[in-house]
């Protein structure tokens, strides 16, 4: 697929077109191309360099993070941006819906997670998440589990339901730059400078204990 003119730094699939693929790249534009055909559909101007990319749930919706730490949301039937959050004061540096669409996540430079109503896009709370940077974040299957990855090189794990710390995982020894749960949300798997990827089970402690260390771990050694 051909087109961009500066880097690509992200790209998601379509949740519910098997085809289509978007693209966020540094020449300050979004394009949405036909992986079957090869060819970019559309384009979309943004002000910015563009870091991050993510599509709602639903697929009418995708959030693409720039530079300058902004957010702007572009509606898929048309094509027009229809909201943008103002330049903030941290640092975004991942982006993500929850399974029903109604909430928006950034991760900070602060190791807090903000979460925000959408499409209102009002702060809803803050989650106090890590001590240094959070990278990354990712969504289980269920909608109910979330976790963040940090520079403190800490995995949390957290129940939306509640927007509380079940668990964390403190077995790498660098900055987590990578997380990803598997289809059934039973295991989550980080990555960073370490020379493995660590798996563990999201299975929670019988007795219910927040942010406990992993019971259960793999590890997969490269």
């Amino acid at each position: 697929l051909k087109g961009h003119t500066d880097t690509v730094d992200q790209l998601c699939w379509s949740p519910t077109d098997l085809d289509r693929l978007a693209t966020a790249s540094g020449d300050k534009t979004v394009r949405i191309w036909d992986a079957r055909t090869t060819r970019c559909v559309r384009i979309i101007p943004t002000d910015g360099e563009n870091i991050n990319i993510c599509w709602s749930p639903d697929g009418k919706h995708i959030a693409v993070g720039n530079k300058d730490d902004v957010v702007t949301f572009i509606d898929t039937s048309t094509y027009n941006v229809i909201h943008k959050t103002t330049k903030q004061e941290y640092e975004i540096n991942e982006i993500g819906w929850n399974k029903s669409g109604d909430q928006f996540f950034l991760t900070t430079n602060y190791g807090q997670i903000k979460v925000l109503s959408y499409p209102e896009l009002n702060e809803v709370t803050k989650l106090s998440a890590h001590t240094s940077n959070c990278y990354c974040l990712d969504f289980d299957s269920s909608g109910r589990y979330m976790a963040t990855g940090s520079a403190d090189a800490i995995v949390s794990l957290w129940d939306l339901t509640e927007y509380l710390c079940v668990n964390t995982f403190c077995e790498l020894e660098w900055p987590v730059r990578t997380i990803s749960f598997t289809h059934d949300g039973q295991f989550l798997a980080s990555a960073s400078e370490d020379k493995f990827i660590h798996i563990a089970s999201t299975r929670l402690p019988l007795d219910g204990t927040a942010c406990s260390s992993t019971l259960h771990c793999l590890y997969a050694y490269m």
